[in-house]
């Protein structure tokens, strides 16, 4: 055997003893429930259930766990959250009935929906779950980012929100365009910082969806102190954003600004 194969063999035996099922009858027809070893930054482990239907096909629900989720980390699950879980959700291929995200399947595409469905139940969590940390040292990159707008008479708003295509997501500073570029500036901090790049990549994308916002430039400033910045989450942040610094980076980000004509 060889060393591909066998890593790969390992690997798929690992993680099948690290997915939890379960068998329940219900209406004369078997359910099977799932437990993943992929968690909501909540720390509790996704779950769904897949069940047989008429003609040879299969349902994958979650129960609505997902949105419970949301639910217990304090949001107000209403029509407008509903809506913008099934905005993302769709670029999947699920829809969203009440408060279940849902799936139709046939066998052959069983393996590859349920593959899909988790990654689809992670990716809300992670846009949803990942908190804004706040640290000594993410507080002085902010305040470093308004002392030198202040230095050039720049008028920004603190502790903003700005609007994207299915969500408002939370800015540091804001710099309204008004005759030149505009600026939106948020400092990232996680110890978890690929999952955090990955839903900045969504809120970058969400923002420039918007067409009022497309003279608004996006700079992001990450805490290297907090958490281990991968390349690979870097690379994610650089493709989105149109500034990424860090702090050794700030003099470089403020030239760069001012080429822009945005200060």
């Amino acid at each position: 055997m060889s060393s591909r194969n066998k890593i790969l063999q390992e690997y798929l035996r690992a993680y099948s003893r690290l997915i939890v099922s379960e068998r329940t009858q219900e209406d004369g027809r078997e359910i099977v429930t799932l437990s993943f070893p992929f968690h909501y930054s909540g720390s509790h482990r996704i779950e769904l259930t897949v069940s047989p239907v008429d003609g040879g096909q299969f349902i994958i629900s979650d129960q609505a766990r997902t949105l419970g989720e949301l639910g217990d980390a304090g949001y107000r699950v209403g029509d407008d959250l509903r809506a913008k879980v099934e905005d993302i959700a769709d670029k999947f291929g699920i829809r969203l009935v009440k408060d279940h995200l849902l799936l139709d399947c046939v066998a052959a595409e069983l393996g590859k929906s349920i593959q899909q469905f988790v990654e689809a139940a992670k990716t809300v969590g992670d846009v949803y779950l990942v908190h804004r940390i706040r640290t000594p040292q993410s507080r002085k990159l902010v305040r470093r980012v308004r002392d030198f707008l202040d230095r050039r008479h720049v008028a920004y708003l603190s502790d903003a929100r700005i609007g994207g295509k299915i969500e408002k997501h939370p800015i540091d500073v804001l710099v309204p365009p008004n005759g030149r570029p505009g600026l939106a500036v948020a400092v990232l901090v996680a110890q978890n910082t690929h999952i955090l790049a990955q839903a900045w990549g969504f809120k970058c994308q969400d923002i420039r969806d918007v067409k009022a916002n497309e003279k608004i430039k996006i700079g992001l400033v990450i805490d290297e102190e907090s958490g281990v910045w991968s390349s690979e989450s870097r690379a994610i942040l650089k493709d989105r954003a149109d500034f990424l610094s860090t702090k050794q980076d700030l003099p470089l980000l403020e030239q760069e600004l001012a080429s822009e004509g945005i200060v």
